[in-house]
C-alpha cells in the first residue's frame, strides 16, 4: 500500500478565477502520489494549476495574474503540511486591488513563502545564468516559472559546481552531489554518464560528449526541472544527502511536453521512485504518462463551456484495467475516431494491437502470394498461423 505523503492536497474550492466560476476537487488522500488533469486546449487546466499554485504560496508572484481579474475571487485549500491538517484561503477584491490570504506560516521560508512547495510551466528549457546563489534565490521563487512565463528554473550546473567546491570539508557534500549525479542520469533516457568537466557539465548523449546547451531539448528540460526541484528542496533539508528523502509538492503544467511517447510513460514512475516522498499534480494533452501512472494516482477531466465556465470533474476512470485504446475512447479524452484519415475502407484494418504482429503477418502474406502463383502447395503451419 502507498505510504502517507508528507504533504498532499486534501481539497480545493475555486470561486470566479479566470475562466473558472466555481470548481471543486475534494475527497483526495495523503496516499495519492499523482493527480493528472486532462483536457484540450482552452478548457482551463492552466487556470487551475495557477489558483492551486497561488492559493498555497500567496500573490506575491501572481500581482499580474490578479490584477487582470473581473471580479473578485476566492481560493480555499484543504492540505497536509509536514503531516499536519491545514487551512489556506486567498481573497482578491477587484475593486480595491487588494488581497487578503489566511495561513499558517509555520511552513513558509524566508521568502514569504511555503518552501516545500515548487510549480513548472510549459516552458521548462530556460536555466538561469550565472549568478550567485544568492542572486538567484532571490530573483526566482519556486512558483515563479507556472505564474510567470518568465520565470527561469535554478541551474543544477552551477548547483553542482558549487557542491564540488565543498565537497572536501564536507562528506555529506560528497555523497549528496554523487546520488544526485546518479538519479539525474536515471532520468534522462539516452543519457549513459554525468561528468563535470572543467566549469561545465558534459553528458554522454549516445556517444556524444554534449554540453548542457547541446543535449536533447527533452533531455534538457527533464535536467532543468529535476535540477530546480533537487536544489530547492536540498536548500529545505541540508542536512539530507538522499533525494528520495526530500518531501514537498511539485505542480507540473504539460507533463508531456518536449518528451518522446516512449518516454512518457515512463516519466511519471521514475519522477516518483526518485521522488517517493513528493506529491505530483500536472496537465497533460497526451494519455501515455497516465499508463504510466503510479498506483493510487487520481485522474480529473478539465471542461469548459459557455455557461458553466470551466468545471473539473472526476469521470471515474480505471486507468490501470484500460487498453491504450479504450482510454483514448474513454470520458477522459472523449477521441471518437483512432483510425487514419487515409483509411478508406474498414476491412484494411490490420486487427493486431503489435505493430511486430503486423509485420508478420504482412510478410507470411507475401510468401502465400508467391507460392500460390506456383504449383507448389502452401505448407499447412503458414494457413493455420
Amino acid at each position: 500500500m502507498t505510504k502517507p505523503l508528507p504533504y498532499a492536497l486534501q481539497k480545493i474550492e475555486i470561486d470566479r478565477f479566470q475562466c473558472i466560476k466555481k470548481t471543486c476537487i475534494q475527497d483526495l488522500t495523503n496516499r495519492t502520489p499523482w493527480i493528472f488533469l486532462v483536457g484540450e486546449n482552452g478548457d482551463g487546466k492552466t487556470a487551475f494549476l495557477q489558483a492551486l499554485t497561488i492559493g498555497v504560496c500567496g500573490a506575491k508572484n501572481a500581482l499580474n495574474i490578479l490584477e487582470q481579474q473581473r471580479e473578485n475571487c476566492r481560493i480555499r485549500l484543504w492540505l497536509w503540511e509536514d503531516g499536519q491538517y491545514e487551512y489556506k484561503e486567498l481573497s482578491w477584491d477587484q475593486e480595491t486591488q487588494l488581497h487578503t490570504h489566511l495561513y499558517t506560516p509555520r511552513e513558509w521560508g524566508p521568502g514569504g513563502r511555503p518552501d516545500y512547495y515548487c510549480a513548472y510551466g510549459p516552458s521548462r528549457l530556460e536555466i538561469q545564468g550565472d549568478q550567485s546563489i544568492g542572486q538567484e534565490r532571490e530573483n526566482i521563487d519556486p512558483e515563479k516559472n507556472l505564474l510567470d512565463q518568465r520565470g527561469n528554473l535554478r541551474s543544477i550546473e552551477r548547483w553542482i559546481k558549487d557542491e564540488k567546491l565543498e565537497e572536501n570539508e564536507n562528506p555529506k557534500v560528497g555523497v549528496r552531489l554523487d546520488n544526485v549525479i546518479r538519479l539525474l542520469v536515471r532520468l534522462m533516457p539516452n543519457v549513459s554518464e554525468i561528468r563535470l568537466k572543467g566549469k561545465h557539465l558534459r553528458f554522454r548523449e549516445k556517444g556524444y560528449w554534449a554540453s548542457i546547451n547541446e543535449v536533447a531539448s527533452g533531455h534538457k528540460a527533464i535536467l532543468a526541472m529535476a535540477g530546480d526541484i533537487l536544489i530547492r528542496l536540498f536548500e529545505r533539508q541540508p542536512e539530507e544527502t538522499e533525494p528520495e528523502n526530500l518531501k514537498g509538492i511539485v505542480v507540473i503544467d504539460e507533463l508531456d511536453v518536449h518528451i518522446h511517447p516512449v518516454y512518457q510513460r515512463e516519466f511519471p514512475k521514475l519522477l516518483s521512485r526518485a521522488f517517493p516522498l513528493v506529491q505530483f499534480i500536472c496537465s497533460t494533452h497526451s494519455p501515455i504518462p497516465l499508463l504510466g501512472a503510479p498506483e493510487n494516482s487520481r485522474f480529473f477531466v478539465v471542461e469548459r463551456d459557455e455557461v458553466s465556465g470551466t468545471k473539473v470533474r472526476d469521470v471515474g476512470v480505471d486507468v490501470c484495467r484500460l487498453h491504450p485504446n479504450a482510454l483514448l475512447t474513454s470520458p477522459l479524452f472523449n477521441l471518437e475516431a483512432l483510425f487514419s484519415e487515409c483509411l478508406k475502407d474498414y476491412t484494411d484494418i490490420d486487427p493486431e494491437d503489435d505493430y511486430n504482429k503486423i509485420r508478420e503477418r504482412r510478410i507470411l502474406e507475401e510468401k502465400i502470394e508467391k507460392i500460390s502463383q506456383t504449383d507448389n502447395p502452401i505448407p499447412k503451419d503458414w494457413i493455420e498461423g
